[in-house]
Parts: structure tokens; sequence; C-alpha cells
């Protein structure tokens, strides 16, 4: 990952209260040079929270926001914090390529019923804690599925024989009715 514009940014909780500066980032080498960028826009015109004090370039709060930062990746530029979620999901379709299996249920980590875990369902009719009713995806449609950013945060890729071997089974107490607790 190759930096390629370095963030500062305004350090707003110094800044007093009902102020608005439309540029709260800059890019720039040094932070000397970020402090000269930010002069030059609204943050002129604001004061310190604790004096009362205008801001100067001697005073201008910032700092350096890495996650901010422009970063080339694999010939893509972009912010640093989407860079690093754009590798973990390019780690994420490697894993699925070299898996031994050829087919995955798909689950979102939202989607739990207690310790049950929610796949897709069938034909996309929501979300089911049954293997036997949930999608079952090739290899080949979880890797056309991977977009261009690839897939949320929270999509998981299950192997079916790892979901099979953790079937567990038990008995539902919603499903006994009240006649039959004694």
């Amino acid at each position: 990952m190759e930096i390629i514009k370095k963030a500062w940014s305004l350090q707003l909780d110094q800044i007093e209260e009902g102020y608005m500066c439309s540029e709260e980032t800059v890019y720039a080498e040094t932070r000397g040079k970020a402090k000269s960028e930010m002069m030059k826009t609204d943050a002129q015109y604001l004061e310190l929270a604790f004096d009362k004090e205008e801001i100067t370039f001697l005073n201008v709060p910032i700092f350096r926001d890495k996650d901010n930062d422009i970063v080339k990746v694999k010939g893509q530029e972009m912010h640093r914090s989407s860079a690093l979620f754009y590798l973990e999901q390019l780690e994420k379709r490697n894993k699925i390529e070299l898996h031994s299996s050829n087919e995955f249920h798909r689950q979102h980590t939202r989607e739990y019923v207690g310790n049950a875990i929610g796949f897709w369902a069938l034909n996309g009719r929501g979300y089911t804690i049954d293997p036997e009713k949930a999608h079952v995806y090739t290899k080949e449609e979880v890797l056309q599925s991977f977009g261009k950013n690839g897939w949320d945060s929270q999509t998981y890729f299950i192997p079916v024989e790892a979901a099979k071997a953790a079937i567990r089974s038990y008995v539902e107490s919603q499903a006994i009715s009240q006649e039959d607790r004694i």
C-alpha cells in the first residue's frame, strides 16, 4: 500500500461549538503545509474552544489522520480505511478460491436465532437456520458475487460440510403446549 496523499484533519473537540468548517481534512506532505492549507479554508474564522482565541497558523489544532490518507492498492487510489477493507475482502476471496469445498452457505452475521446461524434461504426467501432450507452456492457463484468492493463486512461463506458437521438437535421450548407442561 503506497501513500499518495497524507491527510490532516481539524481536532473538532478543540473548536468553539457552533462554528462550522467546510474543510475538516486537507492533504499535504508535512504538518506545516497542512496548517497553511487549513488556513486557506474557513478554518481561519474559527475560535479555539478553551480560550476563545482566534485560530492562527501557530495554534490551528490539526492531527495526522491516517485513515483518510489516499493510498494506492493494486493500481486503485482510495482512502486507507477503504483499502484495508478491500485487502481483507481480497484475502477472503483467495481463501474461497483455495478452499477444497465447492458448495457454500451464505451467512450474514446479524442473522442469528439464539446460537443458530442464519443462512440465506432457498430462492431468496429471507433467512433460515435450517441448513436443508438454505441456499447452496457453488464456489463459482460465490466468486462471481464478489463485486468491485467485495462482499459486505458481515457476509461469510460457510462450507456446506462444515455446516452439516455443526448441526445440533434440540427441543424447541415454544413447541411444547401448556397442556403438556405438567
